[in-house]
Parts: C-alpha cells; structure tokens; sequence
C-alpha cells in the first residue's frame, strides 16, 4: 500500500514468529486496548481525518473486533468520507474453517458497518 502511495498506519492485532499454517509459533495477540491507543495518538496529533480507509483482517480475538469496530467509527467521525474494508480470516483454502469464540458475533457486526458505510464489497 505504502509503494502505492498511501499513508498507513499499522495496528498489528498479532506478532508471531511465522504464518500459524505452519503448525508451530510463538509470539502473542496484542491487547485489544492497543489498537484504540495507537489510533487515541494519531487523533492527538490531529491526523485522523486524513485517514481514507480502515482496513481490518486477522483477528486474535472476538474483543479485538469490537475495538476494531469502535475504531471505524471513531474515523467515519473524523472523515465522513472513510472507507471500512473487513477481510475475515477463516481459515486456508483446503484446511477447515475456524473461528475464535464471539467472532461471528463481530463478523455480523462488521458485516453491518459496512453495509452502513456504504463500502466496498469483496466478491
């Protein structure tokens, strides 16, 4: 994104060693109260408004969702004009599907906020 010129900030949800297909990891999910800090620091700086999307994808928790939520709206107020793209990792093409506890609940969720902003759908 960035080598196409967008400016992004990145809210990791999760630091792990490797891609969990492997198996074997180590690192950990990030608490959900970080993602709102990082974008409480951004908005201090006055720069929120210039955010142009929210993109969200690997969740480590159903709690990070709702953050991630709360995160939209928090840049729909800043910039009317935002986009929320939500790519919900399932699970691997071939591999069965998977899903942490609460997270359908915060896929519905997110599946609303984006019908109610009026965003891109992946087909």
């Amino acid at each position: 994104m960035r080598r196409l010129g967008a400016n992004v900030w990145p809210l990791n949800t999760v630091q792990f060693s490797n891609h969990t297909q492997y198996g074997k990891w180590t690192g950990c999910v990030m608490p959900p109260s970080h993602l709102t800090e990082i974008v409480q620091g951004i908005a201090a700086i006055d720069k929120l408004h210039t955010c142009d999307a929210v993109l969200s994808g690997y969740l480590g928790s159903a709690e990070q969702g709702e953050h991630i939520l709360g995160i939209v709206r928090q840049v729909k107020a800043a910039n009317p004009q935002a986009k929320y793209f939500c790519d919900p990792v399932m699970g691997h093409p071939g591999k069965r599907l998977y899903r942490c506890t609460g997270c359908r609940r915060v896929s519905c969720a997110a599946r609303f906020a984006c019908q109610r902003y009026h965003c891109a759908k992946s087909g």
